[in-house]
C-alpha cells in the first residue's frame, strides 16, 4: 500500500471510527509511537483557528496531527469539543472525548468536557461512571468534579446527595 494511500485511509479512519479500517491498518501502532516535533505548535495553530471560527481550517490541521499521532488525546479532545460544541454533532464529539480519556488519562480536559456532554444530555448514570474515573486524574481541577456531581444529584432529585458537593 502506497503512503499517499495510507494516509487517506487512515485519516478516513479515525475521523469517522471506521473501526474495520484502523483495525486492518496494521501500522496504526506504529503511528502511535511517533514523536513529531511540530505536535505542540500544529495545536496552538488549532487553537487560533477554533477560537476564530475557521473549523475547517481547523479540522484539516487535526487530521494531519492524528495521521501521525493516532494516539495524541489532545487532539482528540479538540475534535471532540469541535465536534460536540461548533459543529452541533455530539454522538462524533463523544467518540473523541473517549478517545482522548483512553490516550491521554492524564489530560483533564478530557474528562471535563465530556462530563459537560453527558450533564447536559442528563446521561447521569454514565456521567457518574466519568466522574469517578476523573477523580483518578491527578490534573483534574476537583472544583469542576464537584460541581457536576452536585449538578448530576440535584437535577435527578438527590438533593441530600447534592449538598455534599
Amino acid at each position: 500500500m502506497s503512503p499517499k494511500i495510507f494516509k487517506k485511509q487512515l485519516v478516513t479512519a479515525i475521523r469517522h471510527f471506521d473501526k474495520t479500517a484502523i483495525k486492518n491498518t496494521s501500522t496504526v501502532i506504529f503511528f502511535a509511537m511517533i514523536d513529531n516535533s511540530n505536535t505542540a505548535e500544529m495545536m496552538l495553530e488549532v487553537n487560533q483557528l477554533i477560537s476564530n471560527n475557521k473549523i475547517a481550517g481547523a479540522t484539516d490541521l487535526l487530521d494531519e496531527i492524528l495521521v501521525t499521532e493516532p494516539g495524541f488525546g489532545r487532539a482528540h479532545n479538540h475534535f471532540g469539543r469541535m465536534y460536540d460544541v461548533k459543529l452541533k454533532q455530539p454522538y462524533k464529539g463523544e467518540e473523541h472525548y473517549k478517545l482522548a480519556i483512553k490516550f491521554n488519562p492524564e489530560y483533564a480536559s478530557g474528562y471535563t468536557n465530556y462530563a459537560f456532554l453527558l450533564s447536559g444530555q442528563r446521561r447521569f448514570t454514565e456521567l457518574e461512571v466519568i466522574l469517578k474515573k476523573a477523580e483518578l486524574c491527578t490534573t483534574i481541577n476537583r472544583a469542576t468534579i464537584a460541581s457536576e456531581y452536585g449538578f448530576m444529584y440535584e437535577s435527578s432529585g438527590k438533593l441530600d446527595d447534592a449538598i455534599v458537593f
